[in-house]
């Protein structure tokens, strides 16, 4: 029988994900961060941009 795969909400897109497509972050209460890796990685290059341009 398949194992059930645990999910959460992006804090950033809003969709269920499963966990897997967070990062870990041991700081958190369920040890993932908020926002999925693919909303991070744009915030990330947005963060890379405006810095760069400064």
């Amino acid at each position: 029988m398949p194992r059930a795969k645990l999910t959460k909400v992006c804090q950033s897109c809003k969709v269920d994900k499963v966990l897997d497509e967070y990062n870990n972050n041991l700081t958190k209460p369920d040890g993932r961060n908020g926002i999925c890796k693919a909303c991070q990685a744009k915030v990330d290059k947005e963060r890379r941009n405006r810095l760069k341009s400064s």
